[in-house]
């Protein structure tokens, strides 16, 4: 998976934001830097978000990354685009929030909603929409779940070391799953 752009809107710190990571193509390694609370774990988040609906931390839920100074009008959405085996997705995903009623006076709960969207093999353009159905989907494309993208690919501040004190079965189990050696098992 390469990701190549994501968009953070009403999410975390952000009121607005987007991040070109094609811009980084060129370079094999970039480092994503600043002070404490700067918002740097918000785009991990962002990233976990929009493909599991999760965050990255156990300490925050999806919830409650909706910004704290959105108006209840505004929706807090993540999208995030991404390559994989040569194909683009597109994936928007909206957290469970409260917002004003487009009609009549109030505010309601909004649940979360997500959109897939991709071309297939043969050129058709497909959507999925519907929360388990996405969750599933990407679990099988990326081959991982929520705990192991976070454990493996993101590696979230001080997470690493949970990784390298993880015991040996739960690092062999995690590595099988990742570079899918179980064929070389099965042989052996």
């Amino acid at each position: 998976m390469k990701p190549m752009q994501i968009k953070m809107t009403n999410f975390g710190p952000y009121a607005k934001q987007e991040i070109d990571f094609v811009r980084f193509t060129e370079q094999p390694l970039f480092l994503i830097s600043g002070k404490t609370g700067s918002g740097k774990t918000t785009i991990f988040d962002a990233m976990c978000f929009a493909l599991f609906g999760s965050t990255s931390g156990d300490d925050r839920e999806a919830e409650t990354m909706r910004s704290g100074f959105a108006k209840e009008s505004e929706l807090t959405e993540v999208e995030f685009v991404f390559e994989h085996q040569n194909k683009i997705y597109r994936i928007k995903r909206q957290p469970k929030q409260v917002i004003v009623k487009k009609r009549g006076t109030g505010t309601k709960i909004q649940n979360m909603t997500v959109l897939l969207s991709y071309q297939s093999d043969d050129g058709e353009n497909i959507e999925l929409s519907k929360v388990g159905v996405v969750n599933k989907f990407i679990q099988e494309l990326i081959h991982l779940t929520a705990e192991q993208f976070t454990q493996i690919i993101m590696l979230p501040q001080g997470k690493f070391r949970n990784f390298l004190d993880s015991d040996s079965n739960e690092k062999e189990k995690l590595l099988r799953e990742l570079f899918a050696t179980n064929l070389f098992k099965d042989w052996t």
